[in-house]
């Protein structure tokens, strides 16, 4: 039995999922506190993902970076993403993004300002406040993120 679509799986799902959540928290918490226009316009394009499907998803990224691939600049850092597993992250990263920063600013939201208020009263640093504070009253938010994305991940695989 031959099981390197089943390593590949899982290898991409663990790499899209540590990938959005490292780049997923910070972005969910600037999101939770701003109401800049760059806010509110990643809220727009994130309810873009509900209408695309991953094949246009797909094609549309082709489109767009396909100069910039076909580049000196990729060349020269050896970056293939059309049929390549770098292709596969980088797709299944920007597919599943929305579904992983919405759970997190979400449970960031949910957060009252009084407890971070509190700790900051007692001289907990910004890192800290958001290690002993913001973390454990944010863990289910991680949790549903990284469930939604492996969720989403394998829908989009089946309805290719």
């Amino acid at each position: 039995m031959d099981l390197t679509p089943f390593w590949i799986s899982l290898r991409l799902a663990l790499a899209t999922t540590a990938i959005l959540l490292l780049l997923g928290t910070p972005l969910a918490w600037w999101l939770s506190r701003t109401r800049s226009r760059r806010g509110r316009s990643w809220r727009r394009s994130s309810r873009c993902r509900w209408v695309l499907p991953p094949t246009v998803l797909a094609f549309t990224c082709c489109c767009c970076w396909s100069a910039w691939t076909a580049g000196a600049g990729a060349r020269a850092l050896d970056l293939r993403l059309v049929f390549s597993f770098t292709g596969l992250v980088v797709g299944s990263v920007l597919f599943s993004a929305p579904f992983v920063v919405n759970p997190l600013k979400n449970a960031f939201e949910a957060i009252p300002r009084g407890q971070l208020e509190i700790a900051a009263t007692l001289g907990a640093a910004p890192l800290d406040r958001f290690r002993s504070v913001v973390l454990p009253l944010a863990a289910s938010g991680f949790v549903t993120a990284a469930v939604m994305d492996s969720r989403t991940r394998s829908a989009s695989s089946e309805s290719c």
